[in-house]
């Protein structure tokens, strides 16, 4: 549960109003709000109660979350924002306080994404947040939850899974006594070039993750591969 106290200067003097976020039985965020009915409207409504700048808001939680309610974005949801890394942001903060699968926060970061700004996106995300390494187009991580993500415009263009493996096992085989093998890989295949995206612009996004966490995507023509026991790799072109 999560407190927070604006102070707003009205024509008769400062005025403090009380906000409580808890959780609905739907398990949804809530709002309510103590004070001026149409401020805690324009507040609890994502609107931030004028947009704050009568007064301030303060938030203990998950400080992604907090700076999206605080700054009238609603708490996360994406309405009214076109900027992808803010909804990506706003996404990760989601899955990790509703503690969501990586399937589940994958598709619904691709969805609020094209909800919001009518693009069709590939979404790649992982909870091996200290540990993963990409190549990328928009790229956001949320270290209180320990999660990240990589997005990026869909391409019509299919992932060659014989050559993404192809290279995948080759690059881990030679990082194989590497410190850190996800970055390793990544760089061996940029260094050697893709060989897996056809598309005109030859445009690619990459996540390698250590053997062990978790990763999943939501995305068009990607492919998911597992190498020697040390790896995944993660990828789909891009427009």
């Amino acid at each position: 549960m999560k407190l927070l106290v604006g102070i707003i200067a009205s024509a008769l003097g400062l005025e403090a109003r009380g906000f409580q976020t808890g959780i609905k039985e739907n398990g949804e965020r809530s709002c309510s709000c103590i004070g001026d009915p149409d401020w805690c409207a324009d507040f609890c409504s994502g609107s931030g109660g004028n947009g704050g700048d009568n007064g301030s808001c303060s938030c203990v939680g998950d400080p992604q979350w907090c700076e999206d309610f605080c700054n009238g974005n609603g708490g996360g949801n994406g309405g009214g924002i076109s900027d992808p890394e803010v909804i990506m942001k706003s996404t990760l903060s989601d899955c990790g306080w509703y503690n969501w699968s990586m399937v589940k926060c994958a598709t619904e970061m691709h969805d609020r994404i094209q909800r919001n700004t009518g693009d069709q996106y590939s979404c790649i995300v992982t909870d091996d947040y200290s540990g993963y390494a990409a190549w990328k187009t928009y790229n956001v991580e949320d270290s209180w939850n320990k999660l990240a993500a990589v997005c990026a415009p869909k391409s019509n263009t299919p992932v060659s899974q014989y050559y993404f493996e192809q290279q995948c096992d080759e690059c881990a085989y030679m990082c194989t006594y590497a410190s850190d093998k996800p970055s390793c890989v990544r760089d061996c295949i940029s260094d050697r070039g893709q060989r897996f995206c056809s598309n005109s612009s030859g445009r690619y996004n990459l996540v390698v993750t250590n053997w062990n966490p978790d990763v999943a995507y939501y995305a068009y023509g990607a492919h998911l591969y597992g190498a020697r026991g040390l790896v995944y790799c993660t990828g789909y072109c891009v427009m």
